[in-house]
């Protein structure tokens, strides 16, 4: 058999299976838009595993982890609770579909497995970094919660963790101050009213009470209540700011406030030995270590 046979023969095949398996002929377009299309989901995936990376992020830098001992009975507890169970399991779903649509274009098969996925997390590493930086993670967060019901923002998770009287610790709004400083009302984030007694606050606690709208109290809840409203009382042992990084700080308290509460913190002294009430105070005792440190 010659060369124009086996030539012959091979045509032959090509045409049967061509007819069999009814393969239309398709344009250079076609393949051209088939290609950039594959490009265009590569592109969507790293983006989207950016804004995944943004959220983690977000997440990070809002759990504190220097004051888990405060909330949580163990670190792995503390763990638990705020691992971004549902941006990271986004984060390497698109990262692999990113992988899966660059294989599909033309050159696709050129690239190995390893260097694919490492261009896609460099690229979202680099776009998460840049969407957390502009502020627009909180934002992501946020919608997710409003439009997702079952799903828990960083807001929502701080406040519930936040506000454990049980373990004493409240946060909210600070509504009023009393003019000789003897006590604070703060709205918690459920809408309950609370008097924080100040009687065993730091000058630094005060300071926090006199430059935030929004903090988180340290303390012993009393079993007393005040009023037809039912309000509880606290003894105060530490006060901190509460805030969520990367968002617009909300509200300091007004400056003829915050001047008021400086003047009475300047003119009271400091000359008051602590009660027994915040000592045995487990949070508190926590704070103080914390607080220590630092200053070391």
């Amino acid at each position: 058999m010659n060369n124009n046979d086996k030539n012959t023969g091979v045509a032959d095949k090509v045409l049967a299976y061509i007819e069999k398996e009814n393969v239309q002929p398709r344009s250079k377009w076609y393949f051209v838009f088939t290609n950039d299309f594959f490009w265009v989901l590569g592109a969507l995936s790293v983006v989207m595993g950016a804004l995944s990376f943004a959220v983690i992020l977000f997440t990070y830098f809002n759990a504190e982890p220097e004051l888990y001992r405060v909330d949580y009975d163990s670190f792995f507890n503390f763990i638990f609770e705020w691992i971004p169970i549902l941006w990271m399991a986004s984060f390497a779903l698109f990262t692999y579909i990113g992988y899966k649509n660059i294989q599909y274009t033309k050159h696709g098969y050129r690239y190995s497995f390893s260097l694919i996925v490492l261009g896609s997390l460099v690229l979202s590493f680099i776009g998460g970094v840049v969407i957390y930086s502009f502020g627009l993670a909180g934002t992501i967060d946020s919608e997710f919660e409003r439009r997702l019901p079952m799903y828990r923002s960083v807001h929502g998770l701080k406040r519930d963790i936040i506000l454990r009287p049980q373990r004493g610790t409240i946060g909210g709004e600070v509504v009023s101050i009393a003019p000789d400083f003897s006590s604070f009302v703060v709205q918690d984030f459920k809408g309950s009213m609370w008097i924080v007694s100040t009687q065993e606050l730091l000058e630094q606690d005060r300071n926090v009470v006199a430059e935030f709208s929004f903090v988180r109290v340290i303390g012993v809840p009393a079993t007393s209540t005040v009023g037809s409203l039912a309000t509880s009382t606290m003894y105060g042992c530490a006060v901190l700011p509460w805030k969520i990084e990367q968002e617009e700080k909300k509200g300091f308290t007004p400056k003829i406030q915050a001047k008021m509460v400086r003047r009475v913190i300047s003119e009271r002294k400091e000359s008051f030995e602590r009660s027994s009430i915040c000592k045995g105070v487990q949070p508190y005792l926590i704070i103080q270590e914390i607080r220590n440190k630092k200053n070391q």
